[in-house]
């Protein structure tokens, strides 16, 4: 089976940028790369993922490339990912959702388990892993299958159900994107219970608002009836003021009060010695009349009568306009109930508090026009009228303002018919979700018992399964005096106990740092890391789950020790029942990259060589591959890079070796001063010490012409010396 395999890195370690994608057929990947090229790095990556958030933050210092204010990895295994950002600031997003765990050997690894600890193995391990027993489970495991397949049925018979009760949602003009209606689901048929929302109602209401016409009127109450137009102040000083008769006839004054205004007519438009109406000439009984008359109006009793004159038509209006206020409040009122449904809720309590204010205005009013009426009968009349205030008038006209006020959210729904159309498309998503649940009531009641069962039983199979129970220190005990076995015979003893060793029967716990050497450090620290995969699993499932990221595990061992380790790796997998070896090898020593491929351990070669690639050049052993590079540089065909020093010194090592020099740095540095070719450039030997490690730098320590130089001065060297060995590259140069 093919899996998609995708690696980014930005602005980590010496990266700039590593984008690598690749179908693959199996998780076993050895990647070479020379010293400096930045492998390091890379397992520091994977490993972020097994540390402690506050552990992570301090990691990114040492991960972010020199410079820059943030970087980013991922590494996705089809179309899941384990990625996270870096900055300055530290870690973050940090999530692994491959179920996969990383177990990562590094020299931070070496570091941070044996070098601070004097090289003694941690022996403080807890906990256990669970396996499976030997026990005949068949029975309950058909038993657990026929309750997950009659479950798959009733799910599949819901899930039709709804499919098709949604489909009736186009017509509403309901979207699946809509979360109202993507919580119309299996999951929540089953977990959520049901509101009171109807289906059928909110179907209703949404249809009769589809309906509306786009131009409604906004709600708002009339409050004419409220602004009187009159001093009540006044009105009351004329009732209860006494007025005295003047001294005309009775029958004079009753005459002139009954046509006061076509005798104010006739006064106003009267001049000269006509009648104004019929332009006849005035007698001088006329005259005399008309004096009379001017008399009369210009009397303090003619101007009381006035007064009450106009409350009387006042409020006969005001009357007038209670009346009809009671058939426009009842329209109102009836307008304002059909539409609550749409734009409410309106609280119709409001509208009957104002109903009793407005009967007390009337009441009011009418009282207040017998008191006119009878005032202007008989103006020497008093009335007390301590019982006529502004109160009644204010409390209606306060009512008005506050059902006013009240409507002005009833409006905004109203002006925005579009926002509440999907208020009710939601309502109708919530009535739909609750008319399925009704209508599966008895496969959803089925499917709980089914889920108790399902539990149940499969709590029983884990507890059975689990009865072999395995102690991890054990474990790991019993692993790692295989693996040391397989390397020292018997020359080195584990003791399980406390993980001490001995020599001999000499105890060297105490200065097993000093003891063993740089090769033995080397082969302890890494069969631990071989054995330590108990620790980071609980159960033997969890096991396939793990991806091993290995850098450079043969760092100081001779050729027999690798040849050794190779050995162990291949045979790993066969000490995990069930297990499939899963790992991304980096290494720098091509032999042993080489012997990976050769013994079927490592199905994929890559080379991290500015980015990551497919490795092609399966022929080339790591001193041609290293004289490669330096030619290259010397010729001009690339430019010289921080694993040019790497590989001058290779180079020169091996050719230090078979001329009989040896490996030590005085030994390298006499064959240099003696050599010719390379005695007239001797910052060679200085670079090559000083630059063929992968140390952390700030500036670059030589230019590119020093570099160069070198080059030219080793290749000089061995075409003199070795002239056959450069012939494979010239040819290939001539070719292109």
């Amino acid at each position: 089976m093919t899996t998609q395999i995708d690696l980014k890195l930005v602005n980590i370690g010496p990266h700039k940028t590593i984008d690598f994608s690749k179908t693959l057929n199996n998780m076993r990947i050895s990647i070479y790369a020379r010293n400096g090229a930045g492998k390091t790095f890379i397992s520091r990556c994977f490993n972020v993922f097994a540390m402690k958030l506050e552990d992570r933050n301090e990691y990114s210092k040492i991960l972010l490339r020199y410079g820059q204010q943030s970087g980013n990895f991922s590494f996705n295994i089809g179309s899941n990912s384990a990625s996270f950002r870096l900055s300055n600031n530290g870690i973050d997003n940090c999530q692994n959702l491959l179920d996969r765990k990383f177990h990562v050997f590094n020299n931070d690894y070496i570091i941070e388990n044996f070098s601070e600890k004097e090289f003694i193995p941690n022996s403080n391990i807890e906990g256990i892993v669970l396996g499976k027993g030997n026990i005949d489970l068949s029975s309950e495991k058909r038993m657990l299958n026929s309750l997950l397949d009659e479950g798959n049925s009733l799910r599949s018979k819901i899930e039709e159900n709804i499919v098709e009760a949604k489909s009736n949602l186009k017509k509403y003009k309901i979207s699946n994107s809509l979360t109202k209606c993507k919580d119309i689901n299996y999951t929540n048929i089953i977990e959520y219970k049901p509101t009171d929302v109807d289906y059928s109602v909110e179907v209703g209401k949404y249809s009769e608002l589809s309906s509306l016409p786009d131009d409604i009127r906004d709600f708002r109450l009339d409050d004419r009836i409220s602004d009187i137009g009159i001093e009540i102040s006044d009105l009351k000083n004329l009732l209860k003021t006494k007025y005295t008769l003047n001294k005309f006839e009775a029958d004079f004054r009753e005459y002139v009060k009954t046509n006061l205004k076509f005798i104010e007519l006739g006064l106003k438009l009267h001049e000269g010695n006509n009648c104004p109406f019929c332009k006849q000439n005035l007698s001088d009984n006329a005259f005399q009349l008309i004096n009379q008359y001017v008399q009369f109006v210009n009397d303090e009793e003619t101007k009381v009568n006035k007064m009450l004159i106009a409350y009387f038509d006042k409020f006969e209006e005001i009357r007038r306009h209670i009346d009809e206020y009671y058939r426009y409040l009842g329209e109102f009122e009836e307008r304002i109930r059909y539409y609550n449904q749409f734009f409410g809720p309106f609280d119709l309590t409001s509208i009957v508090s104002l109903k009793t204010h407005i009967d007390e205005w009337k009441d009011l009013a009418t009282m207040i026009l017998e008191r006119v009426k009878s005032k202007k009968q008989n103006i020497t009349l008093d009335f007390d009228s301590t019982d006529i205030t502004n109160e009644i008038i204010d409390k209606l006209a306060n009512n008005i303002k506050q059902i006013n006020m009240s409507l002005s959210e009833f409006n905004i729904k109203k002006n925005n018919i579009a926002k509440l159309k999907t208020e009710y498309r939601r309502s109708i998503c919530e009535g739909l979700f609750n008319k399925l649940h009704s209508e599966n009531r008895k496969l959803i009641d089925r499917i709980v018992v089914l889920r108790k069962n399902t539990f149940d039983l499969r709590s029983l199979i884990l507890e059975k399964e689990n009865t072999n129970q395995s102690n991890k220190k054990d474990l790991v005990a019993n692993d790692l005096e295989k693996y040391l076995f397989q390397f020292f015979r018997d020359k080195y003893v584990l003791n399980k106990d406390d993980f001490t060793l001995t020599l001999k029967e000499y105890n060297i716990n105490t200065s097993s740092n000093k003891a063993l050497s740089e090769g033995e450090k080397s082969i302890l620290a890494f069969c631990y890391f071989l054995a330590s995969i108990h620790e980071v699993v609980s159960d033997t499932e969890e096991y396939n789950k793990i991806i091993l990221v290995i850098d450079d595990p043969v760092s100081s061992m001779d050729i027999q020790y690798t040849y050794q380790l190779v050995a162990l790796l291949k045979n790993y997998q066969k000490d995990i029942e069930g297990f499939q070896l899963k790992f991304i090898m980096l290494t720098h020593n091509l032999e042993f990259f080489n012997i990976l491929s050769r013994n079927n351990l490592s199905k994929h070669k890559l080379i991290l060589e500015d980015g990551l690639d497919e490795y092609k050049n399966e022929i080339l052993m790591p001193y041609d591959y290293h004289l490669y590079d330096v030619w290259s540089v010397a010729k001009g065909k690339k430019l010289p890079s921080h694993t040019t020093p790497n590989s001058i010194r290779h180079i020169i090592e091996t050719i230090a070796q078979f001329c009989g020099y040896g490996d030590k740095s005085s030994s390298l540095y006499n064959m240099i001063c003696e050599k010719e070719q390379l005695n007239q450039n001797l910052e060679i030997y200085t670079f090559m010490q000083d630059l063929s490690h992968g140390n952390f730098r700030l500036d670059t320590a030589y230019t590119s012409d020093v570099l160069k130089e070198g080059a030219v001065a080793v290749i000089n060297y061995v075409t003199k010396e070795f002239p056959k060995q450069l012939i494979q590259f010239s040819n290939e140069s001539n070719q292109s």
